[in-house]
């Protein structure tokens, strides 16, 4: 009895030890007592370790431990499918979105097209009201910017009589007549220096104004042009000068008006002649100098509505290119700046020495920080005294007067 009691508590043991496959010395040594009885059954085991078949009374089960690979593989399967999930409902959205506005858009098509008219009576009174409606509002808005310019000047006895003079008459003087803008372009300012950008800078006789150097044109009369009218119709070329304190090429845009012609008894000049008067002299007409802003050159609108408004009354307009502006490259260490005057001096006195006499006016007229250069050469030159006699007076525009080069 105390023999099979040993051997019951021992064979129990190894089982509990060795359950993975590990079976102590003492279950070899009964080999023959286990192999001969019968395999033990799940619950039959359980009753002889646990006491118990319950699987309930044994408590739950352990819990696994989860690595931190499997979180993290969980986490990234749980955030895809939300993902996706989201995914769907922002493409169903978007779908039935993009359904909604084509169905309104068909409506709407559909009434529009409805609503115009099916014959050509319907057709023409349509774009007449339409084009009355246009009109109408174009000529309120022209009478609403017309009007004379707003004139700020220094209370003193001669800026007194200077602007009673420029007023009168009243209704033509050039600081008391109304400005009135044309309809469609000139009501928009963006719309005004688009359409001066779109005309081409070419002159009647199909010549590029860029491509007319000074040291390209011709000299002689041999390409003279055999139609007369030639000479009523305005010049446009370029000139480069070149600096004469470090080589540095300035770009002069021309502008020439036409030849005035009161008789046939009056001399025929072609076009190569009436460059050439420019170029080398002599020189008889008022000659106004336009300067451009800052980042600009000779071929924005506003330059091209000045050099326009000077030819119309007869005067010659030279457009000034800053250093290497208007398409000419920089070949000095030297740029433009607000202060230096030393080209537009040496452009000044070249012009000054083509002209016929002393009596013909020059005149100087810049545009923002061309303004404060032609105020500063004026200056410059005035108080030396070296002010050329025909440099008549000068006109600032949009002048930055006080330049500080921290701001």
């Amino acid at each position: 009895k105390d023999k099979k009691t040993n051997t019951h508590t021992t064979t129990s043991t190894s089982r509990a030890q060795g359950f993975n496959g590990n079976v102590s010395g003492t279950q070899s040594e009964n080999k023959g007592e286990a192999t001969s009885s019968k395999e033990e059954t799940e619950e039959e085991y359980r009753l002889r370790v646990y006491g118990t078949s319950n699987v309930t009374a044994l408590g739950p089960a352990p819990r696994r431990r989860h690595s931190s690979r499997d979180r993290d593989s969980t986490r990234g399967v749980r955030l895809s499918t939300e993902a996706s999930a989201a995914t769907n409902v922002t493409t169903a959205s978007m779908r039935n979105l993009s359904r909604r506005l084509s169905r309104n858009l068909s409506r709407r098509r559909s009434s529009i097209v409805e609503s115009l008219p099916d014959s050509p009576q319907g057709w023409v009174t349509l774009v007449t009201t339409a084009a009355s409606a246009v009109l109408a509002y174009e000529l309120r808005l022209q009478k609403s910017l017309t009007s004379p310019p707003n004139v700020f000047c220094q209370d003193t006895p001669y800026n007194t009589r200077l602007r009673r003079m420029l007023s009168t008459p009243a209704d033509r003087g050039i600081l008391s007549r109304k400005i009135q803008p044309s309809l469609l372009v000139g009501t928009r300012g963006r719309l005004a220096s688009i359409a001066a950008y779109a005309v081409p800078h070419w002159n009647e006789d199909g010549l590029n104004m860029d491509d007319c150097s000074s040291h390209h044109l011709p000299t002689s009369d041999d390409g003279a042009d055999s139609t007369p009218t030639s000479s009523s119709t305005k010049l446009l070329f370029r000139e480069v000068m070149h600096m004469g304190s470090d080589g540095a090429e300035i770009a002069i845009d021309w502008e020439v008006p036409p030849e005035p012609i009161t008789s046939s008894h009056d001399p025929y000049r072609s076009p190569n002649q009436r460059r050439n008067d420019v170029l080398y002299g002599p020189i008889s007409r008022p000659v106004v100098i336009i300067l451009h802003g800052i980042n600009n050159d000779a071929s924005f609108g506003y330059i091209r509505s000045l050099m326009k408004a000077c030819t119309d009354r007869g005067w010659i307009a030279a457009g000034f290119n800053f250093r290497g502006c208007g398409g000419v490259p920089l070949k000095t260490p030297r740029g433009y700046t607000g202060s230096f005057t030393g080209d537009l001096r040496t452009v000044v006195n070249n012009v000054v020495g083509r002209m016929v006499n002393e009596h013909v006016p020059l005149f100087v007229v810049g545009n923002s920080l061309g303004a404060n250069l032609i105020t500063k050469y004026l200056g410059e030159e005035g108080r030396c005294g070296t002010l050329p006699p025909n440099v008549a007076g000068g006109i600032s525009l949009g002048n930055p007067l006080q330049i500080h080069s921290g701001n």
